[in-house]
C-alpha cells in the first residue's frame, strides 16, 4: 500500500515544519522564522486571571506562517494558519514526576497544499486538479475535502468516455457509471468496490455527515492504488526521471 505523505497538521515548534513542494516536487517547504506570528485573543488572556482558569482548555492561540520551497531553483512560497494552545507534559525528573506545560498548533489553512500522496504524471488533468483541490480542502473541512475525492471520480468516468446520460435522457449516477467502467474494463474488475469505497465516503461528505479524518486518509491511499495501477509509469522508469530532475535542480 502507497505511504501518505506531508498529511501531519499538528505541530510544537515551527522549525519541525517540512513539507514537500507542490510545485517543483523535489524540494522541502520548510518555515522562514521570522514570519511565524502568534497571538492570542484578549479573551484567553482574561482567562487566566479566572480561578477555575485551566491551561489546556483556556489557553488559545492563532497563528500564521510563510514556508518557502528549499530547492534553490524553485523558491515557492506557501502559506500557513491555524491555531494554538498548551497541553501538559509529564516526565520523571530530579525530585520525582514532574510537570510542564508546552505549547501546540494545528493547521487549518494551507495554501498552496502539499500532495498528500504522489498523483502519477499521466491521470488526467481535470481529475488531477480536483484530487489537489481535496488536498487544499484537507486541512479545512475534511467532509468537503471527501466529496471533492468523489467529484474526481465523476471526471475521471468522463475522461475514460463513460456516458453521463442514459438512452432516455436520464442522468446516470456515478454507481452506474462505475458499473459501466468495469464492464468495459474487465481487467480493471478489482478497482471496482475501491472505486465505490472512495464514492461512499463522498456521499457523507457532501450530505453533510462526519467523515473522520481516518477514514478520509485511507480513502487516499486506496485512490492512490487506483491511479497508480491505472497511470503509473514503470517503476524504474520514474526512478531515473526523478534522479535525472534532482541532479539537474541540484547541480
Amino acid at each position: 500500500m502507497p505511504n501518505l505523505i506531508n498529511y501531519n497538521s499538528f505541530f510544537v515548534h515551527y522549525d519541525y515544519l517540512s513539507y514537500s513542494c507542490p510545485r517543483c516536487k523535489s524540494g522541502q517547504l520548510v518555515s522562514i522564522g521570522d514570519t511565524f506570528k502568534k497571538e492570542e485573543p484578549k479573551y484567553s488572556i482574561l482567562m487566566r486571571r479566572e480561578d477555575w482558569f485551566d491551561p489546556e482548555e483556556d489557553i488559545h492561540y492563532q497563528f500564521t506562517v510563510t514556508c518557502e520551497c528549499s530547492n534553490k531553483k524553485c523558491g515557492a512560497f506557501s502559506y500557513l494558519s491555524g491555531v494554538g494552545g498548551v497541553s501538559e507534559e509529564h516526565y520523571e525528573g530530579e525530585q520525582g514526576y514532574e510537570s510542564e506545560y508546552i505549547e501546540t498548533f494545528v493547521i487549518n489553512s494551507f495554501s498552496p497544499s502539499p500532495d498528500l500522496f504522489l498523483i502519477p504524471d499521466a491521470t488526467p488533468e481535470k481529475t488531477s486538479e480536483l484530487i489537489k483541490g481535496s488536498f487544499t480542502l484537507y486541512w479545512i473541512d475534511i467532509p468537503s475535502a471527501a466529496n471533492k475525492l468523489r467529484s474526481s471520480i465523476d471526471k475521471l468516468m468522463d475522461d475514460q468516455k463513460i456516458s453521463k446520460i442514459n438512452k432516455k435522457g436520464y442522468t446516470i449516477s456515478l454507481h452506474d457509471r462505475i458499473d459501466l467502467w468495469t464492464q468495459k474494463n474487465p481487467e480493471h474488475k478489482e478497482l471496482e468496490e475501491l472505486f465505490r469505497i472512495i464514492k461512499k465516503i463522498g456521499n457523507d461528505g457532501s450530505h453533510g455527515d462526519n467523515v473522520t479524518k481516518l477514514h478520509y486518509l485511507q480513502c487516499l491511499k486506496i485512490y492512490s492504488v487506483i491511479l497508480q495501477k491505472l497511470f503509473a509509469e514503470d517503476p524504474m522508469n520514474v526512478a531515473k526521471e526523478l534522479s535525472k530532475r534532482i541532479n539537474e535542480e541540484t547541480s
